[in-house]
Order: C-alpha cells, then structure tokens, then sequence
C-alpha cells in the first residue's frame, strides 16, 4: 500500500439545519484524510486543539490514517458555524479561528511519501508547506475563491509549485475571466501543472492529464449536504493515486468518494463506507466516463 501526506484543517462544525443543530468533525484535512485512508495510507498534517473529541480522532485511526504529525494545542480547536438549509449553500454564521494551521517547522520530519494534498489556505502558507515535501513529490493544490479575488497572483505561484490543480469553476473564472469550461481547463494546465481538474458543482467534473481530457457527470443529484465535497474528492484521487491507481482510474474515485459524503451531514458517511460499495459505484461511474 502506498502513501499520501494529507495537509489542511482539523475542526468542529457547528451546522444548524431547519432548527436541527449538528455537532460534527471537520475541516478540509478530516475530511481528506478520511476519504484517502480508503485507498492508501494517509499521514494527516495538521494541527487542532485540545478540546477536539478523541472519538472523533479515533474514527480517523482506525480507518488507518497516521495521526503522527497531528499538533494539539492547549486550547480550543477552530469552530465554524454555519446555517445548511440549503444542501448546495452554506452560509457562515462565525468562524472562531483559534489554532493556526501554519506550520512554519513541522515538530516531526515528515513521513517519505510519494504524494501529498494541500488544502486550500492562504497560497503564502501553501507555499511554505509544498517546500517541506521530498523533491520529487507529487503534490495536489486546492484553491478558494477568497484568495481568487484578493491574491490572484500569489496564487498562481502557488499552483505553479504543484504537480495536480483542483478548481471549482467558481474560483476558475474569478482567476482567468469568464471562458468556457474547457477554456478554464486549459488555463489552469497552462500554470505549469501535470493535471487540472475543474469541478463544476452539481454538473460533475472535468479532468486533463495532458494527454487527453475527461468528464464526468455528478453522481448523487440529490445531495444532503455538499460540505466536504471537495476535500473527499481530493482525498479519494490523491489516495487512489498512492495506491497505484491511474489518473483516470483516480479520477473516477474521487468523483465517488465526493458522491458518497455527500449523503450525509459532515463526514458521517464515510465512517462506515465499505470497499465494496466503493467498488460497486466506481463500476456504474465508469460507465458514465466521457
């Protein structure tokens, strides 16, 4: 089994649905980890507080993510709040940052791993960890609209330093100008990146690996909450990659890792996903491939 370092944020949200409050793990690196601990050995890099549920960190291990390089801090971890009345929209309600995700020195030399994933955040701060990673590294960046709009340049540089780019086409168009998907594609391929991907929301995602362009369809057109989405997409290609898995092949499980979230509030899905109801929707979404 191969290996995938899985950089981002380890929080609790806090997620009111038509009066119904959910108290639930998150943040990108909780949510990646997970899905890639599916495939392949996930090293969560990250840090939290020392308030954030054991129960919650003990789902992770005994799905087989290392918890090694895993800071907790004295203090309370990050909490985000937010109203989900709409499965496709979230709208914040606060968002207490109180553990800084930075990490400027690791406190433990990071693992060798011929893949990584680096959730969205500042491109500065994405930066300072893709220069962590072994040379050679194949290394996967996701984007926000936030540094779209306020740090475009800073985050070109930022996806430059990669091997893999992930946009929703939101953000793409915020970046490059209001163009064709396709047109999107190809501008982010054209930042210096082996593979773009360009997620587009309820109408699936579309892939160039160089050679040849792919798409395929959302898979679950009737989702509960789409929170996490993204970052289990992202954990299932890189995870899947890590396993030995093509490009195309791990496009399609990240396309049924996000699927799968997305039946549930927060990652409770994944929980107690199995191989074969992975393997078993892998297999109708192949099919779907154009």
């Amino acid at each position: 089994m191969g290996s995938a370092i899985i950089w981002g944020k380890t929080m609790i949200d806090h997620i009111t649905v038509r009066g119904t409050d959910f108290v639930l793990p998150g943040g990108s690196g909780y949510y990646a980890s997970l899905s890639a601990a599916h495939f392949s050995r996930a090293y969560l890099v990250s840090k939290t507080g020392s308030d954030f549920p054991r129960s919650d960190l003990e789902i992770l291990r005994a799905k087989g993510v290392d918890l090694a390089h895993l800071e907790i801090l004295s203090g309370k971890c990050n909490i985000w709040r937010a109203n989900c009345d709409d499965p496709s929209s979230h709208k914040t309600i606060e968002f207490q940052m109180n553990t800084p995700i930075e990490h400027e020195k690791l406190a433990t030399p990071l693992p060798p791993a011929d893949f990584a994933f680096v959730a969205e955040d500042d491109p500065g701060t994405q930066l300072k960890m893709i220069g962590q990673f072994q040379p050679g590294t194949t290394v996967m960046i996701d984007t926000k609209k936030r540094w779209a709009i306020g740090a475009p340049e800073q985050l070109k540089t930022a996806i430059r330093n990669a091997t893999i780019a992930m946009m929703n086409i939101e953000e793409a168009i915020l970046l490059f100008g209001s163009m064709p998907a396709v047109a999107l594609l190809h501008s982010i391929k054209d930042l210096g990146v082996r593979i773009a991907i360009l997620n587009m929301a309820g109408s699936g995602s579309i892939m160039d690996n160089g050679r040849s362009r792919f798409s395929i369809p959302a898979l679950n057109r009737s989702p509960i909450d789409t929170l996490g989405g993204g970052d289990s997409f992202a954990g299932g290609f890189i995870g899947a990659l890590a396993e030995g898995k093509s490009p195309e092949s791990a496009f399609i499980y990240g396309q049924v890792m996000s699927s799968f979230v997305v039946e549930d509030y927060g990652p409770q899905r994944l929980f107690f996903l199995s191989k074969e109801e992975i393997s078993d929707r892998y297999l109708t979404a192949q099919k779907l491939v154009r």
